[in-house]
């Protein structure tokens, strides 16, 4: 499985809700264009960006900071300070083959940038993610409730 199996989850439980409007933003490589974020989302009272990222715990425990990179972390941070009712988010879903563990985080963008900033090592687990990040949603499985984030 790959980022899109998190895309299609995330896709798929935004459809449950009414109201809103939901846009997946594509890379165009051959134009060398990289987009800031995956998904652009309106409700009735704000737009949101999402960018999402996935880890396969199997190998390895830690996420790796330099995933999310510089220009997606600019454009997430410039979302927000173009209207006050524009939020961002990081995605990040930590999964094992077969989907045994399959947690998902849905982190704000301030949040993310001060969390990483005062991290000694370029990479961490979800232990430090939920000791030292404020403001995070914590999804298993399928047991999703977006309305935190949509309304």
């Amino acid at each position: 499985m790959t980022k899109q199996t998190s895309e299609q989850k995330l896709k798929k439980e935004l459809n449950k809700y009414p109201n809103i409007m939901t846009l997946k933003l594509q890379t165009n490589t051959h134009s060398h264009q990289n987009t800031p974020f995956d998904y652009l989302i309106f409700t009735p009272t704000k737009s949101i960006a999402i960018e999402v990222k996935e880890l396969k715990i199997d190998k390895t425990k830690r996420f790796n900071i330099n995933r999310i990179k510089p220009h997606q972390i600019k454009g997430l941070e410039q979302f927000t300070k173009t209207n006050p009712s524009n939020k961002a988010y990081i995605m990040i879903r930590f999964k094992t083959h077969r989907n045994k563990i399959d947690t998902s985080y849905i982190i704000p963008i301030e949040e993310y940038t001060t969390f990483t900033k005062k991290l000694t090592m370029k990479s961490f687990t979800t232990q430090e993610l939920e000791k030292n990040c404020k403001g995070w949603l914590k999804y298993e499985k399928n047991n999703w409730n977006l309305k935190t984030i949509l309304y």
